[in-house]
């Protein structure tokens, strides 16, 4: 009973990330136009315009953005709930010695992590620079402390596939260039190439995110379902 209820979750876990990608594209289709650099372009500039763009309450351009940034909204909001319900079934999944330790700290950071992405529709772009600023990189560095120990917890358990830790170990290095170059990169509004830079890298970082979850809830599944004296 308890395998076939957190095997359910997983499903919930997986068709909710796919709904978060799906919210998101339908958000850059609806998005009126408009960058930082450049007021008057039309739609979505995918090279060009943050995802954080597609939250604001009026586009770049001035016009409303009611439309995109209720797709945006929804979708963060959901991935923020999967994030919490995801990494909260661990503790019911590693329940022995350290394990149990490490899986109890996930749990807790997940909460952080999706206090912090909604935070970000909370605080749109153009309603409170400062603060939507502060949920990124709270969300971003804590998901990526998140990861690592999501890595170190399934690498320790014999019967979790060691292919599953490398992608988290793998995600969490291009994760910290990611979090180097919106820290210590060159500012977006300086250059078009330093805009792009900087879209470019929190584009690729936001679908890996999306990915690794998706990822883990098969493999949280398959270890589910893997005999006890089953090894790597």
């Amino acid at each position: 009973m308890k395998k076939f209820i957190i095997l359910s979750f997983l499903i919930i876990c997986g068709g909710g990330i796919l709904y978060t990608a799906s919210a998101i594209f339908m958000a850059t289709e609806s998005y009126p136009g408009g960058t930082i650099l450049d007021r008057q372009s039309t739609g979505y500039d995918w090279w060009n315009n943050y995802l954080s763009d597609l939250g604001r309450r009026r586009a770049w351009n001035g016009t409303s953005n009611v439309v995109s940034n209720n797709y945006f909204d929804n979708g963060l909001r959901i991935a923020a709930l999967l994030m919490v319900v995801l990494f909260n079934l661990l503790p019911f999944l590693f329940e022995e010695g350290k394990q149990r330790v490490r899986a109890i700290l996930v749990a807790l950071l997940s909460f952080g992590s999706a206090l912090a992405y909604i935070g970000i529709v909370w605080y749109p772009l153009d309603v409170n620079y400062r603060l939507h600023t502060v949920c990124v990189r709270i969300g971003f560095i804590s998901f990526w402390i998140l990861s690592l120990l999501f890595a170190g917890l399934i690498r320790k358990e014999q019967r979790y596939p060691n292919f599953f830790a490398a992608v988290m170990y793998l995600f969490a290095i291009v994760f910290l260039i990611q979090i180097g170059i919106m820290l210590l990169g060159p500012r977006a509004w300086s250059s078009p190439a330093a805009l792009q830079l900087q879209v470019t890298a929190q584009k690729i970082i936001v679908g890996l995110q999306l990915f690794v979850m998706l990822i883990q809830t098969v493999g949280l599944s398959l270890f589910i379902l893997r005999p006890k004296q089953a090894v790597n």
